[in-house]
């Protein structure tokens, strides 16, 4: 069988698993509906009982993908703290673009999220969920980074580096699985690079190499995606190829929380802006009500204006 051939055998794997649990699930919910044969009586407690249900669950949507409540850090002999009372709401399937200068604590920021370093001052709620309460490798299921620079050593092909991602789900020492190899490939084609799956990682672009970078972080099927300064070091079209794929991700409903040194960029496809300056928010919330001239100047310390361009805002510096 050629690469080809076993490349799409993968998804239709998956598509077949998926399709059979949907019947499945459809075959349980109509065996524990009532019966119309059992007539009115029998149904409408059925419908009180759920719409009683409904009526004391939490909406899903009321929970925030990441709660942030007065959370501080420090880095040892630092002269001030890296981040200070922050206190933020980051909306499920939002896209959240941070904003500020050089050391406002944005990069601090996702590392506290990704757990690799810990608040010392407050509390971090992940869906709801103190971030302690999940072990390392729940975390990692929850939870992906697309880091601003990473070298790449290894002499893997894209797919293989794209497979790395499955690691949360895997045993140690495992090998992946056939799934695992659908979900890497569903990555490689969200973000364009499926066609150079079988290329080594090392011989890529800067451009493909960020692409991969996030295919990796797609796989590890987070539900929330980080990615820090994710145009940073590139030229223009691959800047506006990785933005194209981030606004294909809010498309599809995913959360996604990134950092950036460029307003317009984050003007193009953020739906909330968090303002940070000096390991402060500054301000948080709808970017039509953030993204004002007169908060960028207190937050990057220079006058800044902001005009309306084709609904979006189109920030400008003065000289």
């Amino acid at each position: 069988m050629s690469a080809r051939q076993t490349r799409h055998r993968w998804p239709a794997a998956a598509a077949q698993s998926r399709a059979s649990a949907a019947s499945a699930a459809s075959a349980a919910s109509a065996a524990s509906a009532p019966s119309a044969a059992a007539g009115p009586s029998a149904a409408a407690p059925a419908r009180a009982a759920s719409a009683a249900s409904a009526a004391s669950a939490p909406s899903a949507a009321a929970v925030a993908a990441v709660d942030l409540r007065n959370v501080g850090f420090s880095y040892p002999h630092a002269e001030r703290p890296a981040l200070e009372g922050v206190t933020a709401l980051i909306p499920t399937g939002g896209v959240t673009a941070i904003l500020g200068p050089n050391g406002s604590g944005k990069s601090t920021l996702l590392h506290l999220l990704l757990g690799l370093l810990q608040a010392q001052q407050g509390s971090v709620l992940v869906e709801g969920r103190p971030q302690g309460s999940y072990s390392r490798r729940e975390l990692s299921q929850r939870v992906g980074l697309v880091p601003q620079n990473e070298t790449l050593v290894f002499e893997l092909s894209v797919l293989e580096y794209t497979l790395l991602g499955r690691a949360p789900y895997l045993d140690l020492l495992a090998l992946p699985h056939e799934e695992d190899r659908a979900v890497a490939w569903e990555a490689l084609e969200s973000v364009g690079i499926a066609g150079l799956a079988y290329r080594p990682v090392t011989s890529l672009s800067g451009g493909e190499k960020q692409l991969a970078t996030v295919a990796r972080a797609l796989a590890q099927a987070p539900a929330v995606l980080l990615l820090d300064e994710p145009t940073s070091h590139l030229d223009l079209a691959n800047a506006r190829r990785v933005l194209q794929v981030m606004a294909g991700l809010r498309a599809q409903g995913r959360t996604i929380l990134w950092t950036t040194h460029d307003p317009n960029a984050a003007s193009a496809i953020a739906s909330d802006i968090l303002l940070m300056r000096q390991g402060r928010v500054i301000a948080q919330g709808p970017l039509a009500e953030v993204l004002t001239g007169e908060r960028l100047t207190e937050t990057y310390g220079v006058p800044v204006r902001v005009i309306d361009n084709g609904g979006r805002p189109l920030v400008l510096v003065h000289e």
